[in-house]
């Protein structure tokens, strides 16, 4: 499928990379440029010295100055995008629409007593499944798996500390989200996985209409949200074998799957990620009579991915109406990071605005090259010069899927 822009001439101008926040500008960034601009040369763009002329920008984060000064170029993101990226202000966009993606989530200090309530709450009837009696904390802001812990709240003591500790990690400026801890995830080979997929939106719609679309989207389905989804994906693991002893709670290598911070802290060889049509594969061959097949999982996700675009969608219409420029020219790569339960229903951990590129070991270059390839010919409605094979992954349209 190809994006509704009108198709770009490429010859009219290359790629300026901006680097509006210098101080994020680090290695991964780098790396992330290097390769983007690698997969733009086979469509016949170069890298500009200036914005004015150029055929796209590519931005290493948020900045609404882009609209002002980008002319008539494409640019790598939309406004109030950062109702995706940012954790708490995605938690409170999915409470708000009451996304069944979310494992139940506050956003602190502004919950802090929905939270109580909640930890007042846990172990009575409808309470069990995967989740039980702990809870995860991450920061709003940030990555890399800092500031991102497991709280024990299995007895009055235990969950004073966890109140004691969030209390002193928010604040009105630096929020904090708790959610319920996925107990029994996926495991294989005895460790926690989760997937990182990918993500194109090339509109989230009409302007005219974004009064109306918050309650008309859920009821119809999209209105004009234009989004894809790429068929791979990468698969990533924890280094340390999976436990819910006390003990294991700090163990970033036990319930943290960022590729960075098992290779910073784990005590032994970490196992390389794989490919998300692998995973399926290894489902394939380890069949469990309560789990799905590996097709009705994929639908699963897409309706995750779908789901939290329509739900971030309304806010992010209201702000393009403010910067008339941005329609049309926007669009915008998230990496998705889903985590597996052990019956394979997916759930949302958060959204990245500028996902790792070119970075990790050869497979992953190999699937984020394919991806970056995939993605720009759609934006760009080109074909790039080496053409990928038969049968390589493409991104996908998503459509609101057939069951509510």
């Amino acid at each position: 499928m190809r994006s509704r822009s009108p198709t770009r001439k490429t010859e009219s101008g290359g790629v300026f990379f901006w680097r509006i926040n210098q101080a994020q500008y680090s290695g991964a960034g780098a790396c992330a440029e290097k390769i983007v601009l690698s997969v733009l040369e086979k469509f016949g763009l170069c890298r500009s010295s200036e914005a004015a002329g150029s055929l796209l920008i590519w931005a290493n984060c948020f900045e609404p100055k882009l609209w002002t000064t980008a002319g008539h170029c494409l640019i790598n993101h939309f406004p109030r995008s950062v109702e995706l990226t940012h954790k708490h202000r995605l938690c409170e966009t999915l409470t708000r629409c009451r996304s069944r993606y979310l494992p139940r989530s506050f956003v602190l200090p502004q919950e802090e007593a929905l939270w109580h309530q909640s930890l007042q709450d846990m172990g009575k009837p409808g309470d069990a499944g995967v989740f039980g009696k702990h809870w995860i904390m991450k920061p709003g802001r940030g990555g890399g798996g800092r500031g991102v812990q497991v709280l024990s709240c299995q007895s009055a003591a235990h969950i004073q500390q966890a109140i004691a500790l969030v209390k002193s990690s928010s604040s009105a400026k630096t929020p904090v989200v708790v959610s319920q801890y996925v107990e029994k995830p996926l495991l294989i080979d005895g460790k926690k996985c989760d997937l990182r997929l990918y993500v194109l939106v090339t509109s989230f719609g009409s302007t005219a209409s974004h009064q109306e679309c918050h309650a008309a989207d859920r009821a119809a389905g999209s209105g004009d949200l234009t989004a894809y989804i790429f068929s791979e994906g990468l698969v990533r693991f924890a280094s340390e074998p999976f436990a819910m002893s006390c003990e294991s709670l700090g163990n970033s290598c036990i319930h943290l799957t960022n590729n960075e911070v098992n290779a910073r802290h784990a005590h032994g060889p970490c196992l390389g990620n794989w490919r998300l049509s692998d995973l399926f594969a290894w489902l394939r061959a380890h069949p469990e009579p309560w789990r799905p097949d590996s097709s009705e999982v994929w639908h699963r996700i897409r309706a995750l991915a779908w789901d939290v675009l329509v739900a971030a969608r309304p806010s992010i219409l209201r702000a393009t109406a403010q910067q008339p420029k941005a329609h049309g020219q926007c669009f915008e790569l998230f990496g998705f990071d889903v985590l597996l339960d052990e019956q394979l229903r997916p759930w949302l951990c958060e959204v990245n605005g500028m996902p790792s590129l070119g970075v990790g070991g050869k497979l992953d270059l190999c699937v984020d090259t394919e991806m970056l390839t995939a993605m720009f010919a759609t934006v760009l409605d080109q074909v790039p010069k080496d053409q990928p094979e038969d049968g390589a992954a493409t991104f996908e349209l998503l459509t609101a899927p057939s069951e509510p």
